[in-house]
């Protein structure tokens, strides 16, 4: 579309598009968000620890257990 199309067109019909298309984005931005805290529930194995631990720092720890 060019900008002579783009004249031609109601100030309502843009402004419901240009809403549309900036609530679409939110939506993707929070569902792909969503996604990659819940792929594999490693946002809640890393919420509440005070330092991430290393391969061999787990194998110790469990080792001792």
């Amino acid at each position: 579309m060019n900008d002579r199309d783009l004249e031609l067109l109601p100030d309502s019909f843009m402004k419901k598009y240009g809403s549309f298309i900036t609530k679409w984005s939110e939506w993707e931005k929070f569902t792909h968000d969503n996604e990659n805290k819940n792929f594999m529930g490693r946002a809640s194995e890393v919420k509440f620890l005070k330092d991430l631990q290393t391969n061999e720092e787990k194998a110790v720890i469990e080792a001792h257990k």
